[in-house]
Protein backbone atom coordinates (compact mmCIF):
# COMPACT_ATOMS: atom_id res chain seq x y z
CA UNK A 1 0.00 0.00 0.00
CA UNK A 2 0.99 3.33 -0.41
CA UNK A 3 1.82 5.88 2.37
CA UNK A 4 -0.28 8.95 2.67
CA UNK A 5 1.74 10.35 5.98
CA UNK A 6 4.84 9.27 7.04
CA UNK A 7 6.44 10.44 10.57
CA UNK A 8 10.00 9.02 11.20
CA UNK A 9 11.40 9.99 14.79
CA UNK A 10 9.25 13.42 15.18
CA UNK A 11 10.36 15.70 18.23
CA UNK A 12 8.73 18.64 18.90
CA UNK A 13 8.88 20.78 21.81
CA UNK A 14 7.18 24.08 22.91
CA UNK A 15 9.38 25.63 25.87
CA UNK A 16 10.58 22.84 28.34
CA UNK A 17 7.45 20.69 27.28
CA UNK A 18 8.55 17.90 25.00
CA UNK A 19 5.25 17.04 23.10
CA UNK A 20 6.52 14.34 20.68
CA UNK A 21 9.76 12.49 21.57
CA UNK A 22 10.89 10.31 18.43
CA UNK A 23 7.53 9.72 17.29
CA UNK A 24 7.02 7.31 14.17
CA UNK A 25 4.14 6.07 11.89
CA UNK A 26 2.50 5.46 8.53
CA UNK A 27 -1.11 6.24 7.59
CA UNK A 28 -1.91 4.20 4.36
CA UNK A 29 -3.50 5.63 1.32
CA UNK A 30 -7.22 4.73 1.60
CA UNK A 31 -7.72 3.80 4.91
CA UNK A 32 -9.95 5.46 8.00
CA UNK A 33 -7.16 5.67 11.07
CA UNK A 34 -8.90 7.67 14.95
CA UNK A 35 -5.62 9.56 16.60
CA UNK A 36 -6.70 9.07 20.35
CA UNK A 37 -4.73 10.25 23.48
CA UNK A 38 -5.67 12.36 27.18
CA UNK A 39 -6.40 16.08 26.60
CA UNK A 40 -2.59 18.28 26.19
CA UNK A 41 -1.28 14.42 24.63
CA UNK A 42 -0.61 15.79 21.36
CA UNK A 43 -3.06 15.27 19.04
CA UNK A 44 -3.90 18.63 17.67
CA UNK A 45 0.53 19.38 17.35
CA UNK A 46 0.87 15.84 15.18
CA UNK A 47 -2.48 17.44 13.26
CA UNK A 48 -0.67 21.15 12.64
CA UNK A 49 2.28 19.19 11.90
CA UNK A 50 0.53 17.60 9.09
CA UNK A 51 -1.04 20.41 7.90
CA UNK A 52 2.31 22.53 7.82
CA UNK A 53 1.18 24.49 10.71
CA UNK A 54 4.12 24.00 12.88
CA UNK A 55 7.80 22.43 11.89
CA UNK A 56 9.22 19.79 13.94
CA UNK A 57 12.31 20.06 15.75
CA UNK A 58 14.08 16.92 14.82
CA UNK A 59 12.87 14.04 12.35
CA UNK A 60 10.88 13.89 9.22
CA UNK A 61 7.17 14.17 8.16
CA UNK A 62 6.26 13.11 4.43
CA UNK A 63 2.74 13.89 3.71
CA UNK A 64 1.87 12.86 -0.26
CA UNK A 65 5.42 14.15 -2.01
CA UNK A 66 5.84 16.72 0.57
CA UNK A 67 8.76 16.57 3.45
CA UNK A 68 7.39 19.35 5.93
CA UNK A 69 10.57 20.01 7.53
CA UNK A 70 12.24 21.11 3.93
CA UNK A 71 8.44 23.39 3.06
CA UNK A 72 8.99 27.10 2.41
CA UNK A 73 6.21 29.02 2.78
CA UNK A 74 5.43 29.53 -0.32
CA UNK A 75 4.87 25.58 -0.73
CA UNK A 76 2.37 25.59 2.22
CA UNK A 77 -0.60 26.45 0.03
CA UNK A 78 0.16 23.21 -2.21
CA UNK A 79 0.46 21.17 0.19
CA UNK A 80 -3.09 22.37 1.81
CA UNK A 81 -4.85 21.65 -1.56
CA UNK A 82 -3.97 17.86 -1.28
CA UNK A 83 -5.40 18.23 2.95
CA UNK A 84 -9.18 18.32 3.80
CA UNK A 85 -9.55 19.71 7.09
CA UNK A 86 -12.32 20.23 9.24
CA UNK A 87 -12.10 21.40 12.86
CA UNK A 88 -14.60 20.81 15.94
CA UNK A 89 -16.36 24.77 15.89
CA UNK A 90 -17.49 24.53 12.32
CA UNK A 91 -15.09 28.08 10.96
CA UNK A 92 -17.91 28.74 8.52
CA UNK A 93 -18.14 32.36 7.43
CA UNK A 94 -21.61 33.60 9.18
CA UNK A 95 -22.04 36.63 6.98
CA UNK A 96 -21.97 34.16 4.06
CA UNK A 97 -24.43 31.12 2.69
CA UNK A 98 -23.64 27.42 2.12
CA UNK A 99 -22.87 28.04 -1.14
CA UNK A 100 -21.02 31.48 -0.40
CA UNK A 101 -18.70 29.53 1.63
CA UNK A 102 -17.77 27.12 -0.54
CA UNK A 103 -17.08 29.22 -3.51
CA UNK A 104 -14.88 31.57 -1.14
CA UNK A 105 -12.57 28.47 -0.99
CA UNK A 106 -12.81 27.44 -4.40
CA UNK A 107 -11.80 30.90 -5.46
CA UNK A 108 -8.85 31.31 -2.29
CA UNK A 109 -7.60 27.88 -3.82
CA UNK A 110 -7.16 29.03 -7.56
CA UNK A 111 -10.47 27.62 -8.89
CA UNK A 112 -11.40 29.97 -11.85
CA UNK A 113 -14.11 28.27 -14.56
CA UNK A 114 -17.59 29.22 -13.18
CA UNK A 115 -19.35 26.10 -14.80
CA UNK A 116 -16.82 23.39 -12.99
CA UNK A 117 -17.16 25.77 -9.48
CA UNK A 118 -21.17 25.52 -10.15
CA UNK A 119 -20.55 21.35 -10.94
CA UNK A 120 -17.99 20.70 -8.08
CA UNK A 121 -20.37 22.55 -5.84
CA UNK A 122 -23.20 20.56 -6.24
CA UNK A 123 -21.23 17.51 -6.03
CA UNK A 124 -19.55 18.33 -2.32
CA UNK A 125 -22.96 19.41 -1.23
CA UNK A 126 -24.71 15.84 -2.76
CA UNK A 127 -22.09 14.11 -1.13
CA UNK A 128 -23.01 15.65 2.67
CA UNK A 129 -26.59 15.36 1.88
CA UNK A 130 -27.21 19.51 1.92
CA UNK A 131 -27.99 20.26 -1.79
CA UNK A 132 -31.11 21.74 -0.50
CA UNK A 133 -29.37 23.86 2.22
CA UNK A 134 -27.12 25.66 -0.77
CA UNK A 135 -28.73 29.47 -0.16
CA UNK A 136 -28.55 28.71 3.97
CA UNK A 137 -27.13 31.27 6.15
CA UNK A 138 -25.09 29.39 8.63
CA UNK A 139 -27.13 30.29 11.96
CA UNK A 140 -30.50 28.60 10.03
CA UNK A 141 -28.50 25.29 10.52
CA UNK A 142 -28.27 22.83 13.36
CA UNK A 143 -24.67 21.86 14.43
CA UNK A 144 -24.55 18.80 12.40
CA UNK A 145 -25.60 20.63 9.20
CA UNK A 146 -22.99 23.41 10.11
CA UNK A 147 -20.31 20.30 10.23
CA UNK A 148 -21.57 18.98 6.88
CA UNK A 149 -20.51 21.78 5.34
CA UNK A 150 -17.51 22.28 6.91
CA UNK A 151 -16.70 18.36 5.40
CA UNK A 152 -18.01 19.56 1.99
CA UNK A 153 -15.76 22.17 2.46
CA UNK A 154 -13.15 19.91 3.08
CA UNK A 155 -13.51 18.37 -0.03
CA UNK A 156 -13.93 20.64 -2.39
CA UNK A 157 -10.32 20.08 -3.92
CA UNK A 158 -10.64 16.33 -3.78
CA UNK A 159 -7.83 16.06 -0.87
CA UNK A 160 -5.67 12.71 -0.29
CA UNK A 161 -5.61 13.34 3.28
CA UNK A 162 -9.12 14.09 5.24
CA UNK A 163 -8.04 15.61 8.29
CA UNK A 164 -11.13 16.12 11.32
CA UNK A 165 -9.69 17.82 14.58
CA UNK A 166 -12.31 16.35 17.54
CA UNK A 167 -15.43 16.72 14.60
CA UNK A 168 -17.92 15.58 16.93
CA UNK A 169 -17.31 17.61 20.01
CA UNK A 170 -19.94 20.06 20.03
CA UNK A 171 -22.71 17.90 18.84
CA UNK A 172 -24.84 15.63 20.54
CA UNK A 173 -24.41 11.64 20.29
CA UNK A 174 -26.98 11.21 17.35
CA UNK A 175 -25.66 13.84 15.10
CA UNK A 176 -22.12 12.47 15.97
CA UNK A 177 -23.24 9.01 15.22
CA UNK A 178 -24.13 10.85 11.17
CA UNK A 179 -21.32 12.48 11.10
CA UNK A 180 -18.69 9.28 11.50
CA UNK A 181 -21.01 7.35 9.72
CA UNK A 182 -20.61 10.69 6.42
CA UNK A 183 -16.50 9.97 7.02
CA UNK A 184 -16.32 6.64 6.78
CA UNK A 185 -18.76 6.69 3.65
CA UNK A 186 -15.90 9.18 1.96
CA UNK A 187 -13.21 6.65 3.10
CA UNK A 188 -15.01 4.02 1.57
CA UNK A 189 -15.31 6.25 -1.53
CA UNK A 190 -11.40 6.74 -1.43
CA UNK A 191 -10.54 9.55 0.48
CA UNK A 192 -7.71 8.66 3.57
CA UNK A 193 -9.21 10.05 6.88
CA UNK A 194 -7.46 10.68 10.31
CA UNK A 195 -9.54 11.81 12.77
CA UNK A 196 -8.39 12.82 16.05
CA UNK A 197 -10.72 11.93 19.09
CA UNK A 198 -10.84 10.60 22.78
CA UNK A 199 -14.30 9.38 22.71
CA UNK A 200 -13.47 5.87 22.60
CA UNK A 201 -17.40 4.85 22.19
CA UNK A 202 -17.37 6.14 18.74
CA UNK A 203 -14.31 3.77 17.79
CA UNK A 204 -16.35 1.15 19.32
CA UNK A 205 -19.06 1.53 17.13
CA UNK A 206 -17.33 2.67 14.21
CA UNK A 207 -14.11 0.64 13.80
CA UNK A 208 -10.95 1.99 12.21
CA UNK A 209 -7.06 2.18 12.96
CA UNK A 210 -6.09 3.50 16.21
CA UNK A 211 -2.95 5.41 17.03
CA UNK A 212 -2.75 6.36 20.20
CA UNK A 213 -0.18 9.08 21.69
CA UNK A 214 1.17 8.77 24.82
CA UNK A 215 4.01 9.99 26.99
CA UNK A 216 5.48 11.59 23.56
CA UNK A 217 5.59 8.13 21.66
CA UNK A 218 2.55 7.52 18.89
CA UNK A 219 1.85 3.51 18.44
CA UNK A 220 -0.61 1.95 16.79
CA UNK A 221 -3.25 -0.03 19.00
CA UNK A 222 -6.27 -2.46 18.88
CA UNK A 223 -9.30 -1.74 20.31
CA UNK A 224 -9.44 -4.66 22.86
CA UNK A 225 -6.28 -3.96 24.10
CA UNK A 226 -7.64 -0.03 24.31
CA UNK A 227 -10.51 -1.12 26.31
CA UNK A 228 -9.19 -3.64 28.49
Amino acid sequence: MTAVVTFHEVYKRFGEREVLKGASFTIEKGTFNYLIGRTGAGKSTVLRLIYADLKPDKGSIKVDKFYIERLSDKEIPFLRRRLGIVFQDFQLLTDRSVEQNLLFVMRATGWRDKKRMRYRLTEVLMKVGLTHKAQAMPHELSGGEQQRVAIARALVNDPILLIADEPTGNLDPETSDEIIQLLQTIQQQGTTVLMATHEYEIIKQFPGNILRIQNGIIEPITLEKLLS
